[in-house]
């Protein structure tokens, strides 16, 4: 075998792995996306059995609203998302710090000592004791 038909397998044994672990992690999310609607879906029906209000406006009936069935992003497809506005009208500055974090005490840092040092007292500690 030559150097290169060795590198070749390995880049093959590479994208390989990639390939797999881009479709487990497709899968998981998958599920997990059902696994939460199916929960919500679950919630509100149990709300809607017992009479407590809902935090949303919207009648519920069988437990299902329109936020909790299957859409685009849930059936596998190719989901649509705006972007939001470029402009001046969307541009809101630099951030602001927070009252807490304005008025927060630093902590002090103390450098931990060089290595070279305390091994120069550890071998003279070492002297000293014969």
């Amino acid at each position: 075998m030559d150097v290169n038909d060795i590198v070749q397998e390995r880049i093959a044994a590479a994208r390989r792995k990639i390939a797999n672990d881009k479709k487990r992690r497709t899968e998981l999310a998958e599920a997990r996306q059902h696994g939460i609607a199916a929960r919500h879906r679950q919630k509100l029906a149990h709300l809607a059995r017992h009479g407590q209000p809902l935090t949303s406006s919207k009648e519920v009936s069988e437990g299902y609203t329109s936020a909790c069935t299957p859409g685009p992003a849930n059936r596998g497809e190719d989901a649509t998302v705006a972007a939001p506005p470029k402009g001046a009208a969307n541009d809101r500055g630099p951030a602001r710090t927070s009252v807490v974090a304005q008025q927060a005490t630093p902590v002090p840092v103390h450098p931990a000592p060089a290595r070279e040092a305390v091994a120069r007292e550890e071998i003279a500690d070492d002297d000293t004791d014969s």
